[in-house]
């Protein structure tokens, strides 16, 4: 008796991804007509959970996750920083590493799922009510998305075909925005965890064929199927294998066209190449008067570099002098901030005005003053300045628009 469920996991670009968007919905296309193994006086039993998008819209999806997960990990990162707690910035620096990498849209784009049934078990399946059907199906497939940390985008239940079975198309970017990366070990626990919605119906996992094979059965008997059952998947089958044939010619015509468009720029390629090597010859008439411009210039900075080193070291003096001024100026400060502490407050904020109406930024008036006795005060005189100033603006904006009329 075959009371399994089955639970399989494929990659899809953009172009098959778009195959399998008609398949799922039953949008029958020039490029993707719908099978023929197909009834389609059924095709109305068919349960619509989820519409798949279009596969411009399966971009931005993916693109979003990862977007979403670069702020939430650079926020997060941040957060940790502050904290100073060294488990915690590790993590939040693994987590940022995770979604650095850019999404490709001529990569995988989506992972498609499928969940159907073996011979007995779809007798049981078939027994039951469509709304409880869809439930389970439901629940498989989200437990499964849940494990993959991905976003289903589409979920489709079909009982148009031989099988009642179940179709969901799931995002490429993990919900961390790093890309789904798939292992065997990973397969396998998939397949059990889409499996446990069905464990009540007496519905399990099949054995896996490496087991079966170290149990001592046979390759053909792992694999063997009855007459009936190939009479009933062959159709279905042969109509799949036509759909990819079709999907695999139609991307051959495409490569071909590419290639015909890249024999045009290797030949445009080839007529620059010459044009280069003419410029190259006449790069290297002039090589030898370089080589003797860079000899006098060399000659040049070594006189000049004589020349500096009484002004080097005039500099030094002055520098020495200016941090004895320097010392002696934080000193008094430090005694006058002792005396009036109120001249740390909003005695500096005129000063940071002045300077930003002058054309300073805040940066530069900050970093004229770092190492100095009021480093800290005028930072905070910075921030007081700014928020007052943004919030004026802000005042003066509300009232150059006007007060708004309601209708």
């Amino acid at each position: 008796m075959s009371l399994t469920v089955v639970t399989r996991i494929d990659r899809r670009d953009a172009g098959e991804y778009s195959g399998q968007r008609s398949h799922d919905h039953r949008i029958g296309t020039k490029e993707h007509p719908i099978p023929g193994y197909v009834d389609q006086s059924r095709t109305h039993l068919n349960s619509t959970i989820l519409v798949a998008p279009e596969c411009s819209g399966m971009h931005l999806k993916n693109e979003a996750l990862k977007h979403k997960a670069r702020e939430r990990a650079a926020l997060n990162y941040a957060k940790a920083l502050k904290s100073k707690d060294p488990q915690s910035i590790k993590l939040a620096w693994s987590a940022k590493q995770a979604c650095r990498q850019k999404y490709s849209r001529g990569d995988v784009v989506a992972y498609s799922l499928l969940i159907g049934f073996g011979y007995e078990a779809q007798k049981i399946i078939d027994q039951l009510e469509y709304t409880e059907q869809d439930r389970l199906f439901v629940q498989a497939v989200m437990d499964v998305a849940h494990a993959m940390d991905v976003e289903v985008v589409s979920l489709v239940v079909h009982r148009d075909e031989t099988a009642t079975h179940c179709q969901a198309q799931t995002t490429a970017v993990t919900f961390k925005g790093s890309k789904v990366r798939m292992q065997p070990s990973d397969c396998a626990r998939l397949q059990d965890i889409g499996a446990r919605p069905f464990a009540h119906l007496g519905i399990k996992r099949g054995i896996q064929k490496v087991e079966r094979q170290s149990n001592g059965d046979e390759w053909n008997k792992i694999n063997h199927r009855t007459v009936k059952r190939l009479h009933e998947d062959l159709p279905r089958e042969i109509a799949q294998k036509e759909q990819e044939l079709a999907m695999i010619q139609e991307m051959y015509q495409k490569k071909q066209a590419k290639l015909a468009v890249l024999m045009k720029e290797y030949e445009n390629a080839q007529s620059l190449l010459q044009e280069i090597v003419a410029e190259v010859e006449r790069y290297h008439n002039i090589e030898g008067e370089l080589r003797a411009w860079e000899e006098a210039v060399a000659a040049r900075e070594s006189n000049l570099e004589r020349e500096i080193e009484p002004v080097r070291l005039e500099l030094a003096e002055v520098k020495r002098k200016a941090e004895l001024c320097t010392g002696a100026l934080d000193e008094l400060i430090f005694y006058a901030v002792q005396a009036d502490p109120d001249l740390a407050k909003e005695h500096l904020d005129s000063y940071v005005e002045r300077r930003i109406k002058q054309g300073f930024n805040y940066e530069e008036i900050n970093d004229a003053v770092v190492g100095t006795m009021v480093e800290n005060q005028i930072g905070e005189a910075c921030r007081r300045v700014e928020e007052r100033l943004s919030h004026d603006s802000e005042q003066l904006q509300s009232k150059k628009s006007g007060p708004k009329l309601g209708f």
